[in-house]
Formats: structure tokens, C-alpha cells, sequence
């Protein structure tokens, strides 16, 4: 088996999995069809910066202190090794793609995942062979 170059986790906010259906979502149930996909669970609080931190960090949001939109306590962030940085130091970079992001919700943005590793973060509605580019 050839080692595995690129990986793609589509994330889609609040997207329940019986929702994609070939009738309802066709591309989106081929593409699960056509590679490996996986029903997600969340964490509690059931909230999206919560659970998408404690995927970026592999831990509960207890531990990681990110629960609400705002910036933590730095002390809770002692010791987190968050999966971009564990990725860039098996020499493979992260990206993250998002829809349109008000200026200041960009600089922060790209200021914070920087910190955590980061390669980029592209803030544009794109094409599918854009998409294939980033």
C-alpha cells in the first residue's frame, strides 16, 4: 500500500450524518462513499469551539479551557500539543478552509492557528478545482 499523501477531514458545523442521504446530498455521499468516512461525536459542552478544539488538541474541554469565543486562560494551554505541530513534525502541513471571514475574524485567526501550527488558513468560497489546489 502506497503511504498516504493527503488527508482531507471535512468538518460541516451541526450537519447531522442521516441528513446526507444520495437523494438529499449526492456529491457529499459519494465522496463519503468513494473513501473512508466516520459518524463524529462531540464533547460537552456541545458547543463548536469546544469540539473543534478538543479535536485539534485531543482533549476534553475541561482541559483545554476553549468553551465559549474567547481566548483562555494561557494556563490552561500549558503542556497542549496541538495536531497541527504533531502532523508538521511527521513533515505534513495543515490547512484550513473556511467561507468569507470579516477582516478582524481573519487576523485573529490566522495569528492563533499559526501558534498552533498552522500552515495556512484560506478565507474564500472556492471552486472544487481550487479546492484541489490549496
Amino acid at each position: 500500500m502506497p503511504p498516504i499523501r493527503r488527508v482531507v477531514l471535512l468538518i460541516i458545523d451541526g450537519l447531522r450524518p442521516e441528513a446526507v442521504s444520495p437523494a438529499a446530498m449526492p456529491s457529499l455521499a459519494a465522496l463519503a462513499a468513494s473513501g473512508w468516512s466516520c459518524e463524529g461525536r462531540t464533547v460537552r459542552p456541545s458547543a463548536t469551539v469546544a469540539a473543534l478544539a478538543s479535536l485539534a488538541t485531543g482533549l476534553p474541554p475541561d482541559r483545554h479551557g476553549l468553551t465559549e469565543a474567547h481566548l483562555p486562560s494561557l494556563a490552561t494551554l500549558v503542556g497542549v500539543r496541538p495536531l497541527p505541530v504533531v502532523l508538521k513534525r511527521y513533515g505534513h502541513l495543515t490547512r484550513i478552509v473556511t467561507g468569507p471571514l470579516p477582516a478582524p475574524h481573519r487576523m485573529l485567526g490566522r495569528t492563533l492557528l499559526g501558534l498552533a501550527g498552522v500552515g495556512s488558513l484560506v478565507t474564500a468560497p472556492l471552486s472544487p478545482r481550487e479546492l484541489a489546489r490549496v
